[in-house]
């Protein structure tokens, strides 16, 4: 009975050995929880601060008076520019009534025709 009573004994402990390693690691988990970290970035939980004041950016804008005249605000633009030179230059076509004489040479050019090509001679004698 004395041995029965040992291995009780030793199986109390092991129970009371794991109960007291249960608050200790709750305490640990404790302290760890009371750290604070800010995080990084805190900035990016603010959030956007111009849409709240949308009515008061328009109510600015309104109140502003332009006197730039339109012309030169679109000269100042390259591509808008040109657009408006198109379209006040006129454009007239190519009215040649006269005839050009040219020479052979730059006739058959135009002409897309080709020289004719002769067979190879070989060795020419003299």
């Amino acid at each position: 009975m004395k041995g029965k009573r040992k291995e009780k004994s030793t199986k109390e402990d092991d129970c009371d050995s794991s109960v007291d390693e249960e608050p200790e690691r709750i305490v640990i988990k404790k302290d760890m929880m009371k750290k604070h970290m800010p995080p990084p970035f805190s900035q990016a939980l603010h959030g956007k601060k111009g849409i709240n004041n949308a009515l008061e950016i328009l109510e600015v804008l309104r109140q502003v008076k332009v006197n730039i005249l339109l012309l030169d605000m679109i000269k100042q633009v390259p591509t808008y520019a040109k657009f408006l030179k198109d379209l006040c230059t006129i454009k007239r076509g190519l009215n040649v009534n006269k005839k050009a004489f040219l020479i052979e040479q730059v006739s058959v050019i135009i002409q897309c025709k080709s020289p004719v090509k002769y067979k190879d001679p070989g060795c020419p004698t003299i």
